[in-house]
């Protein structure tokens, strides 16, 4: 792998175990504090082999005593990581990189973490070093892909489901409606997207909406059910539709969610 100033990451011989010269590593290991933080601390030579790591970044990368010496955390990215990320090492030039990828531990293990690094400068201008942190984000990527298998699962029940459903905002603006409300009450779903419920309900049902919004919005209510009639486009002034409705809170959000049929 080549960084900006033309060595590369990988392949050269390594130097004697934590071998650093000058206030460069100096302040790397400045007492212990960097050793104490439980963040993945290291500092590399130009050619970005590590001349100090803390027990952090050992314990993260799964490397144990002085096999850390002369190696860059860029040796243990993921295979399938590491065109994406060379790439981007490459294109950081002197601005502070930071990238999230995978790396393989011992046994296969494989982990997320987050590099954030800066170069360190000789008083030439040339690239000297770089200083940098490196964090276990696992969790936090097993999260976010929960969250999109969740996410892809309401979608699909949310499109498909065999009543109308919508989501709203807390001024009662359709966010998100699915097919069969728009069969009930005749609008497009572009049409309902520009609309409030509101503008949809009977008058004679509309406090009894709001003032559930409401208790909804406030914590009063976790679910509210009612009955109401809505005015669907093709008889805005003729006729209504009646509905059973059931409205509650999105969870880590203030948008409704509410499910109707026709009664």
């Amino acid at each position: 792998m080549t960084i900006p100033n033309g060595n590369s990451l990988s392949g050269a011989a390594a130097p004697l175990p934590f071998e650093g010269t000058g206030s460069f590593r100096g302040r790397c290991e400045s007492g212990k504090v960097l050793e104490e933080l439980p963040v993945g601390i290291f500092c590399a030579d130009a050619a970005g082999r590590c001349v100090f790591v803390n027990s952090a970044w050992r314990e993260i990368c799964g490397v144990r005593g002085d096999a850390a010496a002369g190696k860059s955390v860029f040796d243990l990215v993921y295979p399938a990581d590491r065109a994406r990320v060379e790439a981007e090492w490459k294109q950081c030039g002197p601005a502070p990189f930071k990238c999230e990828f995978r790396i393989q531990k011992g046994g296969g293990v494989v982990i997320w973490v987050v590099v954030q690094a800066v170069a360190e400068y000789s008083g030439s201008g040339q690239v000297s070093g770089y200083a940098g942190t490196l964090t276990d984000i696992t969790e936090r990527k097993r999260g976010e892909e929960a969250l999109r298998i969740n996410e892809a699962r309401f979608r699909s029940a949310f499109g498909f489901a065999p009543e109308g459903m919508a989501l709203t905002a807390p001024n009662g603006r359709f966010l998100q409606v699915n097919r069969r409300l728009c069969q009930i009450l005749g609008y497009s779903e572009s049409e309902l997207l520009q609309l409030r419920f509101h503008d949809i309900t009977d008058p004679e049902d509309l406090e009894r909406a709001l003032a559930g919004a409401r208790a909804l919005l406030e914590g009063k209510l976790q679910l509210f059910e009612h009955e109401k009639r809505y005015h669907p486009k093709m008889a805005r002034s003729s006729g209504f539709v009646c509905g059973a409705i059931y409205c509650s809170m999105t969870p880590g959000s203030r948008s409704t969610l509410f499910r109707t049929s026709r009664t």
